[in-house]
């Protein structure tokens, strides 16, 4: 791969771009930048308006002084579908041509308009003594690609590579065992702004997807309606207010203490459930941790309530800290603040050819 790779996340409160070097077959990092987007550029992971997003990364450019215009984006909304199936083998030039033949009745969407790919996990005998190969089949709009390449472009970037965000996100906080003596299954969630991404994985290799249409803004939101305090106080009040046990018993039901615990504890149900569903229909049994990463993570007390609910150990991703400041200017303070936010972007600039 190139010495220097830069990867953009466009998310649905700002655009973020972590550019990494090489060296000495470690990642360094060079430069870290995020700028806000207008309210509704971006709506539940796609792009609404191409031209204020390129305006917005335009400014984080020319702000963060990024050594290339060439990037990779990744995809994260609900018009994304992400499937276990089992598929006859073939060699992998000729599955790409052969895929949509293959796959056609797994994805519940137009073949001729969503742009396919898939992950092999494991290959296989079936009943009939054909190999097989086993493996997560990535189907996304081919709308919500090209809007997203169309905003880099109107930013005056280049588009190398697009990928699916919860694949950068395993890139970005697990350091995989390359002797494969690791074994823990672990489940990494990603809480943004107004979607969750979910991935399970062993060892670094993804094992399940699952993109929820909740996030950090939904308690924004629910601040704003019940209270009637505009949009910075919801924010501030989101930030200071700490969820437990004792001030949920005597708070009052229009609180902001039982208004954040209600949306939190309806996020922590879903990413419970999704977890759930997995152990129910996965070939794994068990998951051992969490590891929680996302802007909308930063909610005080909602990491405990996740542990509370799954029964599992939770821990913070620190994506940029492991890496260290690099030649990036980034004191251990600015790098606290952007690792919550900054996965999806350092996963983007990770490539499996380094």
């Amino acid at each position: 791969m190139s010495s220097t790779r830069i990867g953009l996340d466009i998310s649905t409160s700002s655009v973020r771009a972590v550019q990494l070097s090489v060296k000495d077959n470690a990642y360094r990092l060079d430069r870290f930048g995020q700028m806000p987007l207008p309210l509704g550029a971006v709506q539940e992971g796609e792009v609404m308006d191409p031209q204020a997003v390129g305006t917005a990364i335009r400014h984080l450019w020319k702000q963060s002084k990024f050594r290339s215009k060439k990037v990779s984006i990744g995809i994260a909304s609900q018009r994304v579908v992400v499937r276990l199936i089992e598929i006859p083998y073939v060699e992998p030039d000729e599955r790409r041509k052969s895929l949509p033949l293959m796959v056609g009745d797994q994805i519940p969407m137009d073949l001729s308009e969503t742009v396919l790919d898939f992950v092999p996990l494991e290959q296989g005998i079936n009943a009939e003594g054909n190999a097989t190969t086993k493996g997560l089949l990535v189907g996304a709009a081919e709308g919500v690609v090209m809007k997203s390449i169309e905003a880099a472009e109107a930013g005056g970037l280049t588009v190398t590579d697009v990928d699916l965000t919860p694949f950068a996100l395993v890139r970005a906080l697990v350091r995989a065992d390359h002797l494969g003596m690791r074994q823990e299954a672990e489940a990494v969630v990603d809480i943004g702004a107004a979607t969750t991404s979910m991935v399970i994985h062993v060892n670094g290799v993804p094992q399940f997807v699952r993109i929820l249409m909740m996030g950090g803004q939904d308690v924004t939101e629910r601040l704003i309606t019940d209270l009637g305090v505009n949009l910075p106080t919801a924010e501030s009040i989101k930030r200071e207010t700490v969820l437990d046990g004792g001030d949920t018993m005597v708070a009052t039901i229009d609180s902001p203490v039982m208004i954040i615990s209600d949306v939190v504890q309806q996020l922590v149900d879903e990413i419970r459930g999704s977890l759930d569903y997995y152990l129910a229909t996965g070939p794994i049994d068990h998951i051992d941790s969490i590891v929680l990463t996302g802007g909308g993570s930063l909610v005080p007390g909602l990491q405990e309530r996740l542990e509370i609910a799954t029964g599992l150990p939770v821990r913070r991703g620190t994506p940029l800290s492991a890496l260290g400041p690099g030649d990036s200017g980034l004191t251990p303070d600015h790098l606290s603040f952007a690792d919550p936010l900054a996965s999806a972007a350092v996963g983007l600039a990770i490539w499996d050819d380094q």
